[in-house]
């Protein structure tokens, strides 16, 4: 088991790259999805395609999401399942909070 310090400091890196609101959007598009390609999540978002992938790489380096080329084309899925819950757990709250 790891020590707690590790599961902090990991929860923490996580919990980083989701408090910006282009990540989150990213987040929650790729998990309504499944399976995304950045090109898709650029037109989405109306984003450059430089932001878009800047932000991929946070969540990838976090281990929120993974990904695999297909061709010249690069697709994105989460990789951590357990999000998609404490997503819609924060979307909930946000709703009850009106």
């Amino acid at each position: 088991m790891e020590n707690k310090g590790t599961y902090i400091q990991q929860s923490v890196g996580v919990l980083k790259a989701l408090a910006h609101p282009v990540r989150l959007q990213l987040l929650m598009e790729v998990l309504n999805k499944k399976r995304i390609c950045v090109s898709e999540l650029q037109n989405i978002l109306g984003l450059e395609q430089a932001i878009v992938s800047q932000q991929l790489k946070i969540l990838k380096s976090q281990g929120v999401l993974e990904s695999e080329k297909l061709g010249k084309q690069c697709f994105y899925i989460v990789k951590k399942q357990g999000l998609e819950k404490i997503i819609r757990c924060l979307e909930e709250q946000v709703q009850n909070k009106k």
